[in-house]
């Protein structure tokens, strides 16, 4: 959340429909296969007073909102879209005013992925592109240039390698851009469900079925089949009937394979600090009560397929690994806490 002065306040978001409609009823087909996107990016408006707050909502262009500045000098706010690589600026931003400014554009060849953003006392933009790792200088029109005027772009150097190999890299790009070739139109992004690798959290309504976005850091390798009826044999299968499913037209082998690359390179979510009797007590009532004859190895997971109670025929066996972080739980994120 960002401060506009005192008494007013801004935060982006991005707004989930995990059951969709058309035309007075379901549809059942996909989650993002059609023409309306189950996301849409918006800003909330938030203005303090001694007995209420009000809220304000906006949709924006601007996908994955992460970052927001404010310029008070200016009265104008800039929101970076991580993965439509934009800024806007948005004039008036404190005022009744308020309108929608230029926007910026940052992939010069390669994809920036902005993710911070600041101002400095000349009303100058500086982005860091979180995708290659250096710092882009915007400088935006003043108002009386007029709309046709547009937003001068300089990208910094590199200051810094990215960790990853050169094809985790392009998998990271590929997992956080808003690319027709994953969803129609580009409405969602693999990071649309999970953000910073992890799950949104929310039970998806897929073919008549409620499914729990799974969560993905530390989770891929050694845990297929995949999906939660088990159904893709393997990593990039279930990459590619996920873009079906999302209305993508679908990435070459090449991009697939960046894709899961990066994907298999994700680390774990860290193990929460608990007290050791307890784990060591919990560890006893795991082995004692047979959870480990399911939820074993490396993974914890048998990777095979159970019937159970509930709507699918079976249900694959999920890994524990970053158990605490996947909240809710079972297929269909029917139970709260763990």
């Amino acid at each position: 959340m960002t401060f506009l002065g005192d008494q007013l306040a801004v935060a982006p978001f991005q707004r989930e429909v995990p059951v969709q409609e058309r035309d007075g009823a379901e549809r059942a087909s996909s989650y993002g296969g059609g023409s309306e996107s189950p996301i849409t990016h918006q800003l909330a408006f938030f203005r303090f007073g001694s007995e209420l707050t009000e809220q304000v909502t906006a949709a924006i262009s601007q996908h994955q909102p992460r970052a927001v500045a404010w310029d008070p000098a200016r009265d104008a706010l800039y929101v970076a879209g991580l993965g439509t690589d934009t800024v806007v600026q948005i004039r008036n931003a404190s005022q009744a005013s308020i309108e929608a400014g230029p926007i910026a554009g940052l992939s010069g060849g390669d994809a920036c992925g902005p993710d911070g953003l600041a101002v400095t006392p000349s009303g100058r933009v500086l982005a860091w592109c979180s995708f290659t790792r250096n710092v882009v200088r915007i400088d935006f029109p003043e108002p009386s240039a007029g709309r046709s005027a547009s937003p001068a772009v300089a990208p910094g150097p590199t200051l810094i390698a990215s960790a990853l190999t050169a094809k985790q890299h392009d998998g990271l790009v590929l997992f956080h851009a808003a690319n027709a070739a994953v969803s129609e139109s580009g409405n969602l992004a693999c990071a649309s469900c999970h953000p910073d690798n992890r799950a949104d959290g929310l039970s998806w309504r897929i073919e008549k079925h409620e499914l729990q976005t799974p969560l993905l850091a530390g989770r891929v390798v050694g845990t297929h089949p995949y999906k939660w009826d088990g159904g893709d044999a393997t990593l990039r299968d279930s990459l590619r009937s996920t873009m079906k499913r999302l209305g993508g037209s679908g990435l070459s082998r090449r991009d697939i394979d960046a894709l899961a690359a990066y994907l298999e390179a994700l680390p774990a979510v860290r193990t929460p600090t608990r007290d050791p009797v307890q784990v060591a007590r919990g560890r006893k009532v795991f082995d004692g009560e047979g959870c480990r004859s399911c939820h074993d190895g490396p993974a914890y997971t048998d990777q095979q397929r159970h019937k159970l109670v509930g709507t699918l025929r079976e249900s694959d066996t999920p890994s524990l690994i970053g158990v605490a972080a996947s909240a809710p739980y079972f297929h269909d994120g029917s139970a709260a806490t763990l």
